[in-house]
């Protein structure tokens, strides 16, 4: 693949109080901003929000990680979908078919999501 000048770096931490308050709020609704993948992700914990919160993050370091490519409001949100591949790490794709690894860690109080973006024109990232 050809690259591009420069590599790109989404990193994001949500705090698990903020995504607590997001699953509370939205709890009748977190199937339609959830792709089923990621509902999983949610119950492969006691609390979900701890799940939401590692979402939540590994999406949003996509975002940061191609600029101006993915993010589009909600619809930017459910076009990238993350789901744990069969190694245990996480993996993000898109409805148009791009794919990335993420590294990604779930402390007490927050979740941190790294992706990296190695400069290649389709703006797949590569694992860390």
């Amino acid at each position: 693949m050809a690259r591009t000048a420069t590599p790109s770096l989404g990193v994001d931490l949500v705090e698990l109080p903020r995504a607590r308050r997001f699953v509370r709020e939205h709890a009748s609704r977190l199937n339609g901003y959830f792709h089923p993948s990621e509902i999983r992700i949610l119950n492969e914990h006691r609390d979900p929000a701890r799940g939401a919160a590692v979402v939540l993050a590994a999406k949003e370091s996509v975002f940061k990680a191609t600029p101006g490519s993915v993010w589009m409001g909600v619809d930017g949100f459910r076009r990238v979908r993350v789901s744990r591949a069969s190694d245990g790490s996480l993996r993000a794709a898109s409805t148009d078919g791009r794919r990335w690894r993420l590294w990604a860690r779930l402390t007490p109080r927050y979740a941190l999501a790294v992706c990296t973006a190695e400069g290649r024109k389709d703006g797949s990232c590569a694992g860390i």
